[in-house]
């Protein structure tokens, strides 16, 4: 008895390294097997486990970080504080090794049934979830129940974020609501917070995708529950993971509401993000919250008539674009780039000069050079289409061609990718701001 390991429970109550450092936004990392009990996706807390066929055990903190494979022992490995791009890739790549190899999850010990681990299809997952909840009962075991409600909506979302249709992410929801029938703000305080998190991105998915904003103020309504619990003093860096999911569900109702409240709100929200996701503490969550910030700032700035938030948005995309290097995560760069030159020719439109527009120009430059068309087709051409309309403004206000002939090149590559049936409303406005262009540059050869 003495070499086996600790419990789970003693692991998470005893060490607040493990309560206290979770900052992964949604959707990354829950690739490991659930653990015996207080298991969870995406920013649990609790350890969980993956057995190798010859016995030896890796132990990771789901949505926090992953140690190499280990036999027991008396020493457990530590938990990560935080988990970067890097260490994703590195989870990301260890479960497809396993896939590969045969690794199996640990199917029960000390009589604890457990759930499959989350490898292979993500339809393959489901099924696995749903033939563990014939043994993981309510009645039997209610809070192995709820966690594994809570890994079958995870398992569903992952699902209803490629499909077309909404099923599933309706079923998602369905199933986090399930969860915290057990998961209880009383009974597991913080479970029931991760919970109300997993339960609020996916109704932000679901609302991204809806024309009215029912789904997003129930996303808004999960993250601000959550935030009871995750509060800046007991969990820092979840509390400002909330607070930037809060923010971006509150970005995307402003867009779509006529007034700028809800904006204020997301900027507000991003800046106390801000005060724990720091550079120096987590850069690449730090950047990412720079370009949620900067693009409710934007949204915030085309309302208004001064220039004063677009100018803060400019500078929190620069500021993003300190730790979003091109080497470092390159698409990250050109859309950060490109959310720079689109904020830049806001601003330009509204000066006389046209020292905004050149730069707007050079953001998106910069942005096509990881936006290409082989890599993201789609992406390529909507640049393409912005590098257009920046050079269309700068060439109103010169007197020669050039820069008109430049836009016209710019919309005419854009149109060769626009054929498809789901980018026919991109078709048409890029034909549009053709046909404009080609009329002045016409007027102008006269």
């Amino acid at each position: 008895m003495a070499n086996q390991p600790p419990t789970v429970e003693s692991e998470v109550k005893d060490d607040p390294v493990v309560m206290g450092q979770v900052g992964l936004p949604p959707r990354r990392g829950a690739i490991a097997a659930n653990g015996m009990r207080y298991l969870g996706v995406i920013t649990s807390v609790a350890p969980t486990l993956i057995t190798h066929r010859d016995g030896n055990t890796a132990v990771a903190w789901t949505g926090i970080g992953l140690e190499h494979y280990k036999p027991w022992s008396s020493q457990a490995p530590r938990v990560i504080a935080y988990m970067d791009e890097r260490l994703v890739r590195h989870i990301e790549a260890l479960a497809a090794e396993s896939s590969r190899k045969g690794m199996r999850p640990a199917r029960q010990r000390n009589g604890v049934a457990r759930t499959p681990a989350l490898f292979g299809t993500p339809r393959w997952t489901v099924a696995a979830i749903r033939e563990a909840l014939k043994e993981s009962t309510r009645e039997r075991v209610p809070l192995d129940w709820a966690a594994t409600q809570t890994n079958l909506g995870f398992a569903l979302w992952k699902l209803g974020e490629r499909d077309s249709d909404s099923a599933r992410l309706e079923e998602a929801v369905a199933a986090f609501r399930e969860a915290l029938k057990e998961f209880t703000r009383e009974r597991v305080p913080l479970q029931w917070a991760t919970t109300q998190t997993n339960l609020g991105g996916a109704l932000a998915t679901l609302g991204a995708r809806e024309s009215g904003t029912a789904r997003l103020d129930e996303a808004v309504a999960a993250f601000r529950e959550a935030l009871k619990e995750f509060t800046r003093e007991r969990v820092p860096l979840q509390w400002a993971t909330t607070q930037t999911n809060l923010g971006l569900a509150l970005a995307s109702l402003g867009e779509r509401e006529s007034g700028t409240a809800r904006l204020e709100e997301a900027v507000a929200a991003f800046r106390e993000a801000l005060k724990e996701r720091t550079r120096e503490r987590v850069p690449l969550q730090w950047a990412a919250t720079q370009t949620g910030l900067g693009l409710a700032l934007l949204g915030r700035g085309e309302r208004d008539s001064d220039t004063a938030r677009l100018d803060e948005a400019v500078a929190a995309f620069r500021e993003a674009l300190k730790e979003f290097t091109r080497e470092r995560v390159p698409l990250q760069w050109a859309t950060t780039q490109t959310n720079l030159g689109h904020t830049l020719r806001t601003l330009g439109a509204r000066e006389s000069g046209t020292a905004r527009l050149e730069e707007a120009v050079a953001a998106f430059r910069e942005a096509l050079k990881e936006r290409t068309r082989e890599r993201v087709p789609l992406q390529w051409a909507t640049t393409q289409n912005n590098v257009g309309l920046a050079l269309a403004s700068l060439g109103e206000r010169e007197s020669g061609t050039v820069r008109l002939e430049e836009a016209v090149g710019a919309y005419r590559a854009a149109l060769e990718e626009f054929t498809r049936e789901h980018a026919l409303h991109y078709r048409d406005e890029t034909q549009k701001n053709l046909d404009a262009a080609l009329k002045l540059l016409d007027e102008r050869k006269r």
